[in-house]
């Protein structure tokens, strides 16, 4: 079995939880969070991320929040996030990447845009789009991926 992507983390979105096992046997099967707005809680995790240092990113949906774990023992919660359309605001976020820089990239649903942002401060925040069907317009994207 080619282990070159494991282990495995999964966005158990119904579950309010992410989930971590070693391979597709589920071996070494781990669950972090609960339902909630607060620490170590989720309401609808829906995209996951590793990065370079193996930690884990989290787009929080109904919470409207980007987390950061260094594992999963929750290690280093940092939540950046609050409603609303601004600068480290997202409306109900799924789709989420993190580059081999650092950088973040999320898909912000219902502002109907990507961001991008170099930190967990938000520090370079860009966003792109505008609601619609056009050039430069999304209607509600939810999956975003980078090429090397």
């Amino acid at each position: 079995m080619n282990t070159d992507y494991e282990p495995v983390y999964v966005a158990d979105t119904s579950n309010n939880r992410i989930v971590r096992m070693d391979d597709m046997t589920g071996a070494n099967w781990i669950t972090f969070g609960k339902t909630g707005a607060g620490t170590n809680q989720f309401q609808n995790p829906w995209g996951i991320s590793v990065d370079a240092s193996g930690r884990i990113y989290v787009t929080d949906n109904i919470n409207c929040r980007v987390v950061r774990i260094n594992n999963m023992s929750c290690k280093n919660w940092t939540a950046p996030g609050t409603c609303g359309s601004g600068s480290l605001q997202f409306n109900n976020p799924t789709g989420l990447f993190v580059d081999s820089s650092g950088k973040i990239y999320v898909a912000d649903t219902g502002n109907n845009r990507v961001v991008r942002f170099a930190d967990m401060a938000g520090d370079g925040w860009v966003a792109y789009g505008a609601a619609g069907s056009g050039t430069g317009q999304f209607a509600s994207p939810e999956g975003i991926a980078m090429d090397s």
